[in-house]
C-alpha cells in the first residue's frame, strides 16, 4: 500500500516492523508509516525480518493480542 494511502486509514491501526527487515529499512519505515498515520501504534518485533508473523509469532500475537483488547473490551 503506498504511504500516502496509510492517512486514509480511520479505525485503529497496528503496523508490525521487523527490526531486521532487509526489505524495508525498520528505522525509516517507522518514521514514514508514523507520519502517514499518526493515530497508528507500531510494533518493532525484536530480531524478526521481513515476514515478522512467520519469524516471532508469539511476539506478533501477542502484540496483536494487547491491540485488539480493548475493542474485544468494549464489544463484550
Amino acid at each position: 500500500m503506498p504511504a500516502e494511502r496509510f492517512a486514509t486509514l480511520r479505525p485503529p491501526t497496528l503496523l508490525i516492523v521487523g527490526s531486521r527487515d532487509r526489505l524495508l529499512n525498520p528505522r525509516t519505515a517507522y518514521r514514514t508509516l508514523l507520519a502517514a498515520c499518526p493515530s497508528a501504534e507500531v510494533r518493532i518485533v525484536r530480531g524478526a525480518g521481513h515476514v515478522a508473523l512467520e519469524e516471532r509469532p508469539d511476539e506478533v500475537n501477542d502484540a496483536l493480542l494487547r491491540f485488539l483488547a480493548p475493542e474485544v473490551e468494549a464489544a463484550a
